[in-house]
């Protein structure tokens, strides 16, 4: 899918929620971008400005996610395979942790 047919795909999406019927009152959006790697990763977030990393519940968890809020106040939630961005590294014999490539990514 091209960056065009996914803006296409948002309008569709906004047009649902034009919809009187819509029901839900607060507002998050969660992309899944596919095949990204860490070198387009970084560009995503350093283009994003200001994100927040989402706390981790462990670090099993599947997904890195960052939160980007739009100044309408919706929430725009990236989640990317945290495998394909980021390494693991071995802190000692028994302890295992997740490590994104160059830096974590800023507030």
């Amino acid at each position: 899918m091209t960056n065009q047919d996914f803006a296409k795909a948002l309008r569709e999406l906004a047009d649902l929620y034009d919809d009187p019927r819509m029901i839900p009152q607060d507002h998050a959006l969660q992309i899944y971008p596919a095949r990204m790697g860490p070198e387009e990763f970084g560009k995503m977030v350093r283009a994003l400005g200001a994100i927040e990393k989402l706390a981790e519940r462990d670090q099993q968890e599947y997904f890195y996610r960052i939160k980007k809020t739009l100044p309408s106040g919706i929430d725009v939630i990236f989640s990317v395979e945290r495998s394909s961005v980021c390494r693991r590294v071995l802190k000692s014999r028994m302890v295992e942790e997740w490590e994104f490539p160059d830096q974590e990514p800023k507030s």
